[in-house]
């Protein structure tokens, strides 16, 4: 790399863009137990986050201000994909249980887009990253025991899609708020 020929204002962008998939990278790996515990150094997951981050990367304009109107089924169908293109690639060697479940790949995927849209790189994700603490607050304020499942254990497109039409539902009723603006609000009230 000529570093003499470089965009400064554009390396600091790449700079912020690695770090916030980072962050995204480790929200969404926490309490998964995706690794198979002993056997995969550094190399190795690092493979791992590239390839994710490839596929994302694949997808980003999709979600950017300038695009038309974002399907929410495009956006259920990159969980989707993001999950089983990273099974089929490395469960043989890397991941433990049934792969690499939607429950990560939608914590990963969401928690990222919800970074680029706090910045004004994008338009309102459709969908807000699902953990314990925003499926434990939907429960309480809906009673619905829906949502009284664990992200980490999310293995079907199919389940992800029923709590997250029910979450949209509950949030749209009671404050009137899309699922990403309730989640920011919540998760920021929470700091």
């Amino acid at each position: 790399m000529d570093i003499e020929n470089v965009d400064e204002e554009e390396l600091k962008k790449d700079f912020l863009l690695s770090e916030l998939f980072n962050l995204a990278w480790k929200g969404g790996l926490q309490r998964s137990n995706t690794y198979q515990e002993g056997k995969i150094g550094e190399k190795e997951r690092l493979k791992i986050k590239l390839f994710v981050k490839k596929i994302i990367d694949g997808h980003i304009s999709d979600y950017q201000k300038d695009s038309i109107e974002l399907d929410e089924k495009n956006h259920f169908e990159l969980i989707k994909t993001i999950s089983s293109e990273t099974t089929n690639k490395f469960k043989d060697r890397l991941i433990v249980n049934k792969g690499f479940c939607i429950g990560v790949s939608q914590k990963v995927l969401n928690l990222y887009l919800k970074y680029l849209w706090c910045l004004g790189e994008i338009k309102e994700p459709p969908h807000c990253p699902l953990d314990g603490i925003v499926l434990g607050e939907l429960k309480r304020i809906s009673k619905d025991r829906c949502f009284d499942i664990k992200w980490t254990q999310l293995e079907k497109i199919e389940k992800y899609n029923d709590v997250i039409k029910k979450a949209k539902k509950v949030i749209a009723e009671k404050y009137n708020k899309t699922l990403s603006t309730w989640e920011l609000k919540f998760w920021n009230s929470k700091i």
